[in-house]
């Protein structure tokens, strides 16, 4: 974290565990893994953020989802951002605008204990918008060192391989119909079009492989968002990481 990208330990490729071809799970069973999402029971409204990313050249077009890209090079030395130092000391995964995975090494190092999983680090600066605002220079802003005013210890992290363990034949997927007033089963749709399953339609999640053996923070290819397993909130739980929730997927139903 010296302001270089740094490449996750576990090189290009999930290291699972020796009997992961052997424990696959009996069909037709049912598993249940997490979207990690933010904790937000600190903001009043959807765009108060813990910070705000400061543009960069070439931000619009720099991918920190896919897996599959390696966008290093045309990333800053640092990705900035102005917020609220007070609140940033109070969580391990700060909630911004940016969408990008943004969270404290504790976070990261929990996460990966959980389950190995590949990745490449950004070094971040977070300003307090009482000593920067977006028209100060870069140059200026990097000679910042006071934490007063300048947060340097979270990292932003890319996942650098899919997780597609996705059952598609399997996997039940539902959809509100207004004209039959329940929910209908669209369980075709996965197969037809993999890249349209949404975590907060499936009913029953089909997985290829046990849950224990999953990595500690994953991607699906077909289904979007940031997914962790039982372990990993497990984890999170007894280290007491701060900011971060968990939902159920498939969501419980009443």
């Amino acid at each position: 974290m010296d302001g270089s990208t740094v490449e996750g330990s576990q090189g290009a490729g999930v290291r699972w565990p020796a009997a992961h071809h052997e424990r696959r799970r009996p069909h037709g069973a049912s598993g249940v893994i997490y979207s990690l999402e933010h904790s937000l029971d600190h903001v009043q409204a959807s765009d108060d953020y813990d910070a705000v990313q400061l543009s960069f050249s070439d931000d619009d077009t720099v991918n920190f989802y896919n897996p599959e890209l390696e966008d290093q090079a045309r990333a800053p030395e640092f990705i900035e951002y102005i917020g609220d130092l007070d609140r940033l000391a109070r969580t391990d995964f700060p909630y911004t605008d940016s969408g990008l995975l943004l969270m404290s090494p504790k976070l990261l190092l929990t996460t990966l204990e959980a389950g190995a999983f590949p990745y490449v680090l950004f070094p971040t600066r977070i300003y307090s918008p009482q000593a920067v605002d977006e028209d100060v220079p870069e140059e200026q802003r990097w000679a910042l060192t006071d934490p007063a005013v300048v947060a340097t210890q979270f990292v932003i992290v890319q996942l650098r391989q899919w997780t597609n363990v996705i059952d598609l034949e399997r996997t039940i997927v539902t959809q509100y119909d207004a004209r039959a007033k329940r929910r209908v089963e669209v369980a075709s749709t996965a197969s037809r079009d993999p890249e349209s399953i949404r975590a907060d339609q499936v009913t029953h999640l089909a997985l290829s492989v046990d849950e224990q053996d999953l990595p500690g923070l994953l991607r699906f290819e077909n289904m979007p968002g940031l997914y962790a397993p039982q372990q990993t909130k497990e984890a999170c739980r007894a280290g007491g990481l701060r900011g971060v929730a968990f939902e159920p997927v498939p969501v419980p139903r009443g």
